[in-house]
């Protein structure tokens, strides 16, 4: 009998190993899997814009019609005007990315305006933009007076709406 269960642990202990090895095998084969995929099969972007120079990725390339296309619009666009507007609050930490990104969007125009609407932020966003609006001639901060790049306070006490709420007519007035 003590053959038996000393016979039936070793087995246990056998299929035990054996299982841990396997799940350790196909852990390190999905690891690997995983590394490989993202090397191998990450997108490429297909050529980037700087300075209205084409810089084509080694592994994609346009082809010449959308080449012609890219070159078209870019023309198209350097010849008109574009005005970008905007609302925000409570916004100060996005304030240096949003700048970059209208930024790589407004170089492609001959002429822009960019006006923004700061709606009784409590954070720095005003001072923020406002500061922007200084270096900036193309940037319009309206407040809550309708006032163009004016350093005033702007609060009109109201509360800030629920992001779950249903429009109120108060705030909409607002």
């Amino acid at each position: 009998m003590a053959e038996k269960s000393h016979y039936a642990l070793n087995c246990f202990n056998y299929r035990h190993q054996q299982t841990c090895l396997i799940k350790f095998i196909l852990s390190i084969f999905i690891i690997i899997f995983f590394i490989l995929s993202h090397i191998f099969f990450t997108k490429k972007p297909t050529f980037h814009l700087n300075n209205s120079n084409y810089i084509y990725s080694q592994i994609l390339q346009c082809t010449n019609r959308n080449k012609t296309r890219i070159e078209e619009g870019q023309k198209y666009l350097s010849q008109n005007r574009v005005i970008i507007c905007g609302l925000i609050r409570d916004r100060e930490t996005h304030i240096k990315r949003l700048k970059q990104q209208l930024n790589e969007i407004t170089i492609f125009f001959a002429d822009y305006a960019i006006v923004i609407v700061e709606n009784d932020s409590k954070d720095n966003t005003r001072h923020e933009l406002i500061n922007w609006a200084k270096i900036d001639k193309h940037i319009h901060i309206i407040d809550c007076n309708n006032e163009i790049n004016s350093i005033s306070l702007c609060n009109l006490s109201l509360v800030a709406t629920n992001i779950k709420s249903i429009p109120d007519i108060l705030r909409i007035e607002k």
